[in-house]
């Protein structure tokens, strides 16, 4: 129960997350609704108490009504005089009011130079648990864990991944094109683009290298948890939905191929990524399942070159599809070398 959460310690996390010190300031913007979030409002305001940190807490009502000049003039007036290496903020919004919400928000606090451009923890969720659960490792803890994945991946030459359900994908992987990432929850590193909690090790495959069949049967970006499997068949890196081999609901694989259609770009493998963060369940909500420990993750469609990644597509569209159980195999050196066995690593 969100009473009964361990928030002391999830306040500890955003802190470290932040690297707050002396003279920082926090802003904490938060939606009431649901309730939950105001435990952890009062654990981080009771740390920065502790630590001599001013902090300011506005409210919000986070719908299409949602005006940014509700705030704007009160966070003008707490972080006058400061640097924008000293303006630190923690924002949350549920997924189904992030946009333009998120937009108006990150536009005055971590976008615009001209305005505050200060670091952001933002968060696409209003669900206190979720948060909660994102904050309780610590992030200087994933980047370790993140920086060992990526020591042993950045040594590989090919990848294949295979699942209980059906998953048989293959790549190529070049350490002279492509960059492994690591995201562990720090807003000041490029890596970090989204600024969300919890981590995970991420890298734009060489696309039309992609060949094989991944069958989704976690949850997949906006559209959540899944009922059955989605079979999508990949030739050359370009992805197409196999409806024949889905069990899926009808209305989710039309949704999904919505998705895979929008764009040219929409269909072509964008992302590899592997879940660090431990004690996570998937819930249906992307900032959460995309971090989940023994999940990997194919996202068809942009592929990260803004964050170093190496990647060539530029696409307006990225859809994340969780795969359980996941055995991943490399090649290095011209040897195979198993990096995770049915979700457990080696």
């Amino acid at each position: 129960m969100t009473w009964n959460r361990d928030w002391a310690q999830a306040a500890k996390n955003i802190f470290e997350a932040l690297r707050i010190k002396k003279s920082d300031r926090l802003a904490i913007i938060y939606n009431e609704e649901p309730k939950g979030k105001e435990f952890l409002v009062k654990a981080l305001s009771a740390l920065a108490g502790k630590t001599d940190t001013p902090v300011i807490t506005p409210t919000v009502v986070l719908d299409k009504s949602f005006d940014i000049s509700s705030i704007e003039p009160k966070l003008y007036k707490f972080f006058e005089g400061t640097k924008n290496t000293e303006r630190k903020f923690f924002f949350s919004a549920s997924r189904f009011s992030f946009r333009p919400a998120r937009g108006a928000v990150h536009k005055l606090i971590s976008v615009d130079p001209a305005k505050l451009n200060g670091f952001t923890i933002s968060l696409p969720t209003s669900n206190p648990d979720i948060i909660h659960n994102l904050a309780l490792t610590s992030p200087n803890k994933l980047y370790s864990r993140g920086e060992a994945l990526r020591k042993i991946l950045t040594n590989a030459t090919g990848i294949r991944i295979t699942s209980p359900k059906g998953t048989d994908i293959s790549f190529d992987w070049d350490k002279n094109k492509r960059k492994y990432l690591i995201s562990a929850g720090f807003p000041d590193t490029n890596e970090d683009h989204w600024d969300n909690l919890g981590g995970e090790v991420y890298t734009a495959p060489i696309h039309e290298t992609v060949n094989g069949r991944l069958i989704i049967d976690g949850a997949i970006g906006n559209l959540g948890l899944i009922d059955g499997v989605v079979a999508v068949d990949i030739i050359k890196g370009r992805a197409t939905l196999n409806r024949k081999a889905s069990t899926a609901s009808k209305k989710l694989l039309d949704d999904f191929n919505a998705e895979l259609t929008m764009f040219p770009c929409a269909s072509v493998v964008g992302e590899f990524g592997i879940g660090t963060t431990p004690n996570l369940k998937l819930v249906g909500e992307l900032v959460n399942d995309e971090k989940v420990e023994g999940t990997i993750h194919i996202a068809f469609g942009d592929s990260y070159s803004a964050n170093g990644s190496g990647g060539e597509n530029d696409c307006d569209a990225h859809t994340d599809c969780m795969v359980l159980s996941p055995t991943v195999e490399m090649t290095v050196n011209g040897k195979i070398i198993t990096l995770m066995k049915d979700g457990k690593f080696s």
